[in-house]
């Protein structure tokens, strides 16, 4: 009878152990490879479609190809035919940046994205040397929010997006007739820390630019307004739709000073520099958005077409978020801010109830 020894039958299922584990690892790897493949056809296929199902079909604009964001100057032609220069005063949690992100949609006007122009100017004044620099960094700003940022599509998987589909979001059509920065507390708080540095940064700007400025106000119900400080920097935010009401005496008291510090700032900065100002409440904007975009248009001194107007007052929510109702008040600062409220005629129209 023929016998195999131990040590060989061990090493032949070793052998066949072996080989197998080789096989199931180099089908896996072939794959994760094959499944790699697929997904990146996948999704850029889904980036192409969303580019060309959500073009604006009316007329012969021609916008850039989808890709990843990049630096990208602006040919000097485009820089010199700007005419007009924008930045956006206000507080912080008022709407804003849904506005500017509509405004940045037109196919000749570039908004950036808490750019942050006056604090940038006064760290790195050689940035801000120059037309083409400054307007360079705006653009660049635009096109990496609409790439990356807010105003990106993808932004919606993060709970918000300031996504407007098929318009010109960090692009531009032929020409830049207006550019600017849309940091409205960020501006009011330069102003506020020290207005001579302010003073000068803003007459830098204008002999920069050499060409008409205009700002951009959006006031909010001061009580919706305070009360959103609130739940962003106390991280709330969780909060806004549910029943439940955040009570934080102190931390409301410290919002209401802060409110009040930047209205003060904002009206003291426009009367000091006699800057042109558009104003805009978000409860008209709220409201009526194809009225406030129409009259922003005009202000600006630029043409908007029908179907831009009716694009951007689709992404309006239908009601106005009053998140004074999510924060509990005490009687005595809902007195605190109506008499606030007093001292300044562009805040009249609002109270606690209205």
């Amino acid at each position: 009878m023929l016998s195999i020894h131990p040590s060989r039958c061990h090493l032949r299922t070793m052998l066949r152990r072996e080989t197998r584990l080789a096989v199931f690892a180099s089908a896996l790897i072939l794959f994760l490879i094959l499944f790699y493949q697929l997904n990146i056809q996948k999704n850029t296929v889904q980036y192409d479609a969303f580019e060309d199902t959500s073009m604006h079909k009316s007329t012969s604009y021609h916008k850039n190809a989808p890709g990843e964001y990049h630096f990208q100057p602006l040919p000097s032609s485009v820089i010199n035919g700007v005419d007009r220069f924008v930045f956006f005063v206000g507080y912080a949690r008022s709407g804003h940046s849904i506005i500017a992100s509509m405004l940045d949609a037109h196919p000749n006007i570039v908004i950036a994205h808490e750019y942050a122009l006056f604090t940038r100017w006064e760290d790195d004044p050689a940035l801000h040397s120059n037309k083409t620099a400054l307007f360079n960094a705006l653009y660049n700003n635009s096109r990496y929010n609409r790439f990356k940022g807010l105003r990106s599509p993808g932004a919606l998987q993060k709970g918000y997006t300031l996504n407007i589909p098929g318009w010109w979001q960090g692009q531009y059509s032929q020409r830049i007739s207006i550019i600017g920065d849309k940091s409205g507390g960020m501006t009011a708080k330069v102003f506020r820390v020290n207005r001579h540095k302010f003073i000068s940064l803003y007459h830098n700007l204008q002999s920069v630019v050499q060409i008409p400025i205009q700002s951009v106000h959006v006031v909010r119900n001061p009580y919706d307004n305070i009360a959103s400080m609130v739940l962003y920097n106390e991280h709330q935010k969780k909060l806004v739709n549910q029943t439940k009401k955040y009570a934080n005496y102190d931390a409301l008291k410290k919002h209401i000073t802060s409110y009040f510090n930047q209205v003060r700032s904002v009206v003291e900065m426009m009367e000091t520099v006699k800057l042109s100002a558009i104003e805009v409440h978000h409860s008209d904007f709220i409201a009526n958005p194809k009225s406030t975009i129409r009259r922003l248009c005009l202000l600006l001194h630029i043409d908007c077409s029908e179907e831009y107007i009716h694009q951007c007052a689709e992404r309006v929510f239908t009601s106005e978020s009053r998140t004074r109702h999510v924060v509990q008040w005490e009687p005595e600062l809902i007195d605190l801010v109506a008499q606030n409220i007093q001292s300044y005629d562009h805040l009249k129209r609002y109270s606690f109830q209205s």
